[in-house]
């Protein structure tokens, strides 16, 4: 690798919940996880589902400092006394079947802080286009595609 990772301020694990998915920001310089549901709607995170993303977030930091002493001899990190923020970020409510791509689109915009771009529908349907831009224009990708997804493509930038 060209980086340091002991040196990353900022690690992402999008993870599939049982009613969908999520993304959690570890944050080392603040030892801070901030919980990215896009599933809490406007509503908020209810007891449950915190206590269900602590859980996760636990077993995550541990596997992920598991691995990382093995790899790492000099791996700084400990596991204790970390927080968890639990953000209200959403503007619309999703479904489960969107939370996917909306974890894609906040893996992009969150900066550690907040997000620098609004998570609503209209923002998620231009993620989503350009989404399938970049995944049809991935350096090694041979397939051959069918004239009106093309057409798809494009005309979905004319609105970007």
């Amino acid at each position: 690798m060209s980086f340091k990772v002991v040196s990353c301020r900022m690690f992402y694990a999008p993870a599939i919940l049982p009613l969908g998915w999520c993304l959690y920001a570890f944050d080392f310089t603040k030892k801070k996880i901030t919980v990215l549901d896009p599933l809490i709607g406007t509503t908020g995170f209810s007891n449950e589902s915190i206590r269900l993303h602590e859980y996760a977030t636990g077993k995550i930091l541990d596997g992920l400092f598991l691995c990382a002493r093995h790899f790492y001899s000099n791996w700084p990190y400990k596991t204790e006394r970390w927080t968890r923020d639990f953000p209200m970020i959403m503007e619309d409510n999703f479904t489960s079947e969107e939370s996917g791509l909306c974890v894609t689109f906040l893996s992009k915009i969150f900066d550690g802080e907040k997000l620098v771009k609004s998570l609503n529908k209209e923002n998620l349907e231009l993620h989503r286009h350009t989404l399938l831009y970049d995944v049809m224009r991935l350096k090694d990708n041979i397939s051959l595609v069918p004239s009106d997804v093309l057409e798809f493509i494009k005309t979905s930038f004319h609105v970007l």
